[in-house]
């Protein structure tokens, strides 16, 4: 890291919400990793017999060791596991040992790095055990989190119909709000992420997301969503075919609403295809896997709802005719690495490659956000493109509520007015951003 760049985020400054984090929030997901193995005890008895329950106290043993580690702030260790990442995961720890003076651990190291080696770490010692290599620690509670998103969900799906039907009607100008509509909502239901409440399911979903919005407007601290259609509309009248990618966060609400900016983005005939890319492996807490996107999909096509129920198998047509694409697992690897974006097209070209052939990248959430500015603590006034130093492999834009303290692209002034109303406006989730960095 240059010496000239912001210093990077970390728990070693004890006023900061990393420390915060590290010392308070990791400890207690990890006990609720733990505590949801210590209920497949039995069932993996009746299934595995006796093996199979010493299996899952053998991994509760492993992950409690984790949490001692993570508390006493032990230096990292090389990961021993079968994962296709280990070696890349070795070669970055090296890489830290090389470039600070104290052995890295969680609360000397840059955040990035620590917050991301408790999660693979617990995937790698999932992947050493005998018959819990495939469990997930977090999937109930993204299950209820889906659960609980269903009544906000069904308003949108009737909002997004009722578009459909009267898309014919809509003027240019129309349609502009129409997209501002579903974009802000996918921006807004980032706010419900298990990783901030540390796995603690919150019933905000039940409101009528679409009426929230105006509300939600003065949180709003930098909006490029107007440049972001007017790319989208430029790109289209080239005659070239438009395939979106949106890089997803978390599950539940958040992911629907994803899912319903894409199909608005379908029907208006604004893109031709949407691809998703999401994450190879459980990771912070509510973010989305392969198995939660096929599971999102299959729960909304049962809701007793109809207009939802219509949408979810909408979208599961949707993959077979592929308009709707997921990026394949063996390009999903680097969302789970702690390394920066700028650094994808040295550490993996072909997923680079990839999404070079994009109109538009969507970056969703707090974690996507950091990546892109490499966690370092930048002026909150520095540019969005200066910040991603460089990576750029198509235009791209990130929607993020600020959940951690580090924000960038605001006119000047903002920062400072934030703080005055909320001294937590940086962690709350309760400020936002849209930034969009166009000229790739």
């Amino acid at each position: 890291m240059s010496d000239s760049l912001p210093k990077p985020l970390s728990a070693r400054y004890k006023e900061s919400f990393a420390y915060e984090t590290v010392k308070d929030r990791m400890p207690v997901i990890l006990t609720k990793a733990i505590d949801a193995c210590h209920k497949q005890i039995e069932p993996y008895h009746e299934k595995c017999g006796e093996k199979g329950a010493e299996d899952v106290k053998k991994v509760i043993g492993q992950m409690s060791k984790l949490r001692n580690e993570l508390m006493t702030d032990k230096p990292f260790v090389e990961l021993d596991d079968d994962l296709k990442d280990a070696s890349e995961w070795n070669d970055c720890l090296n890489e830290l040992k090389n470039s600070q003076d104290e052995k890295p651990s969680y609360f000397t190291s840059p955040w990035l790095f620590s917050e991301c080696m408790m999660y693979r770490r617990i995937s790698g010692i999932l992947q050493n055990s005998d018959f819990m290599k495939s469990f997930d620690p977090y999937q109930d509670q993204k299950r209820v989190a889906l659960d609980n998103a269903i009544p906000g969900l069904i308003t949108m799906a009737d909002h997004l119909k009722k578009i459909s039907e009267e898309r014919n009607l809509i003027q240019d100008t129309e349609l502009l709000k129409c997209f501002q509509t579903f974009l802000k909502a996918s921006l807004w239901s980032n706010r419900f992420d298990l990783s901030l409440t540390a796995g603690e399911n919150k019933d905000h979903e039940s409101h009528n997301p679409v009426e929230t919005l105006q509300e939600l407007e003065s949180y709003l601290l930098a909006d490029n969503s107007e440049a972001i259609f007017k790319h989208l509309c430029n790109v289209k009248q080239s005659g070239n075919k438009i395939r979106v990618d949106m890089v997803i966060d978390n599950a539940g609400f958040e992911f629907s609403s994803d899912i319903m900016l894409a199909e608005f983005l379908l029907e208006s005939k604004i893109a031709d295809s949407i691809q998703f890319h999401v994450k190879c492996i459980p990771w912070f807490v509510s973010d989305v896997t392969f198995e939660d996107f096929d599971y999102t999909l299959k729960t909304l096509s049962q809701t007793e709802n109809k207009v939802l129920a219509s949408y979810g198998k909408l979208w599961l047509k949707r993959l077979q005719d592929r308009t709707f694409l997921i990026a394949p697992k063996e390009n999903s690897q680097f969302w789970t690495l702690s390394r920066p974006y700028s650094e994808m097209h040295k550490h993996d070209p072909k997923l680079y490659q990839r999404l070079e052939s994009s109109a538009l990248i969507i970056f969703k959430g707090d974690m996507n956000f950091r990546k892109l500015v490499s966690d370092l603590a930048w002026d909150s006034e520095i540019p969005f493109a200066t910040s991603v130093l460089g990576f750029s492999p198509a235009p791209l834009c990130t929607l993020r509520t600020l959940k951690a303290d580090v924000v960038v692209g605001l006119a000047p002034g903002k920062a400072e007015d934030a703080a005055k109303k909320d001294e937590d406006w940086m962690v709350s989730g309760k400020y936002a951003i849209i930034l969009a960095h166009l000229d790739a």
